[in-house]
């Protein structure tokens, strides 16, 4: 959200509200010279920047790269492709299976788009849910179908739980088949660098990327350098994918 969307949103904690607090209360202390002036000023702009969307984009963009049209990617029709899809999505005390969420969904609709150009196998991975007939990969895997993908043309690994899994549960899924020809990667643009990695760390050596779910704000306008609550989420995404390749590094996997 670039910071206030309605009216409503002013009856919401947002971030503007801590802010304006901290800088109050930095003010004031710095007034009458309290020894707290300086942690209040330091804690004031740590959440100035924090808060300001247009800032946290700088860093999504870097790890996203340049945003680009998949019409205009150039692909090759092989009926040797191989499609990697990770899932992303969630699970629920109160509703059996797991849901894919909008990432996950976005992922989805770009590799069945990818294969209509190319063919071959599309390989869905993902579980979060004991039952592998209610996991993400099932998920995927059945809207796969329903939007034109034969059965035969899908493969699933449907017992991973993060990235290192599913890469990993991916060519298990596989299997013999000849890794000869295209194969890509399709995951949210974010999430692209760390996928990659481990793809090419577990034998998919020529793994190339078809991002999506690109998060970034291409021209931010003048709201978006504003405190609001759409800047910790953003943020936190940047900060969430540049640790998880760290420790994938650390570990080995990436």
């Amino acid at each position: 959200m670039l910071f206030a969307s309605s009216q409503v949103d002013w009856l919401l904690p947002m971030p503007i509200f801590l802010v304006g607090l901290l800088i109050a209360l930095a003010a004031r202390a710095w007034h009458a010279r309290r020894p707290t002036r300086w942690a209040l000023l330091l804690a004031a702009i740590w959440a100035t920047v924090l808060s300001i969307p247009a800032l946290a984009n700088g860093w999504i963009g870097t790890l996203e790269g340049p945003v680009s049209d998949p019409a205009d990617r150039p692909v090759i029709a092989s009926p040797r492709t191989i499609i990697v899809v990770p899932g992303s999505g969630e699970s629920s005390r109160n509703l059996p299976g797991a849901r894919l969420n909008l990432a996950g969904l976005e992922r989805l609709h770009s590799a069945v788009a990818l294969w209509k150009r190319t063919g071959g196998l599309l390989v869905f991975a993902g579980g979060l849910d004991d039952d592998p007939q209610r996991s993400l990969a099932a998920r995927m895997g059945t809207l796969a179908q329903e939007l034109g993908v034969p059965a035969d043309a899908i493969a699933l690994s449907a017992r991973s739980t993060n990235t290192h899994e599913d890469i990993a549960g991916s060519v298990q899924a596989i299997g013999d088949r000849p890794v000869d020809g295209p194969v890509w990667i399709v995951t949210s643009a974010l999430h692209m660098k760390r996928t990659l990695a481990v793809a090419r760390r577990a034998g998919l050596g020529a793994a190339r990327p078809w991002p999506c779910d690109f998060r970034q704000i291409q021209q931010p306008g003048w709201r978006a350098w504003l405190p609001n609550n759409g800047g910790p989420e953003t943020f936190a995404l940047a900060l969430h994918e540049v640790v998880g390749l760290m420790y994938y590094r650390w570990r080995g996997w990436a």
